[in-house]
């Protein structure tokens, strides 16, 4: 098939359903990622983040209902033209052993050229421009495995921006890391997504770093989208209450002015 238009590359999920072994992970989602947004998905462990940006990313197949990427369902666009226009980094992003930085960030080239094909100046071009704004110039001939947490995370981001795709999928990006590193790790995605104009998906625990970090949000509770909306329309006590089940207050944060929500 003919590779649809991602100018406009944005989501939309209806009637979403995924079921396994007879248990029902995601019950009738029905919801809307903005082209061009950084969009955050939140919830308690088992809501269905993570199955959710899977099935986003065609990690799996719905039981039931449809997603759209670009005004076209995902199960029907051509395999290596999906992953020139959708990028998705799993939790969990396996060995990099022996690797150097560029290299790793290298085979996000892979979609472009294939298992034979020769890499060419663009590939090295790609690769180049992804090291540089992940600030991972000093770090390029590095093995990745000798880097610190945040580092490392930098240079899988690095990876998806090489792939030169319209949207990243990014599942719990920030899980194994501490506050400094989460901080940065999440104000890089959203730096690139507004640099590039790309449309960015990131499942996170943190209703916090969700409202500084991201345009709007969903949020998961038993399978079920509960709330969705902009940072101010989530962070409210009666809304936080029922996506966590325990009693909420909001106060604007001293410097930043974003909304940060406590338990009270």
């Amino acid at each position: 098939m003919a590779t649809p238009d991602i100018s406009a590359a944005g989501f939309e999920v209806r009637g979403l359903s995924y079921t396994i072994d007879g248990a029902s992970i995601l019950s009738g989602l029905d919801l809307t990622i903005e082209p061009g947004s950084v969009t955050g998905l939140i919830g308690h462990n088992g809501s269905g983040k993570s199955t959710l940006v899977r099935l986003l990313g065609r990690q799996l197949t719905p039981t039931s209902g449809s997603v759209s990427f670009a005004g076209t369902e995902v199960r029907t666009w051509g395999e290596r033209a999906f992953a020139r226009s959708v990028a998705y980094l799993p939790q969990e992003t396996g060995a990099t052993v022996g690797l150097t930085v560029r290299e790793l960030v290298g085979l996000g080239r892979y979609p472009w050229h294939g298992p034979l094909g020769r890499f060419g100046p663009t590939d090295h071009a790609k690769v180049s421009d992804a090291i540089a704004r992940c600030g991972l110039e000093p770090f390029a001939e590095r093995i990745v495995d000798t880097l610190s947490g945040g580092e490392r995370q930098r240079a899988w981001i690095a990876m998806t921006l090489a792939q030169d795709t319209g949207c990243l999928l990014l599942d719990e990006p920030t899980s194994a890391l501490d506050i400094a590193h989460q901080i940065e790790v999440l104000g890089l995605i959203q730096r690139l997504c507004r640099e590039k104009g790309m449309t960015g998906v990131v499942v996170l625990h943190d209703v916090n770093m969700a409202a500084r970090f991201c345009d709007n949000i969903h949020a998961l509770k038993g399978g079920r989208l509960v709330a969705s909306g902009a940072p101010a329309a989530i962070m409210t006590p009666a809304c936080l209450a029922e996506i966590t089940g325990i009693a909420m207050q909001v106060m604007a944060h001293p410097t930043l002015g974003t909304p940060v929500a406590c338990p009270g």
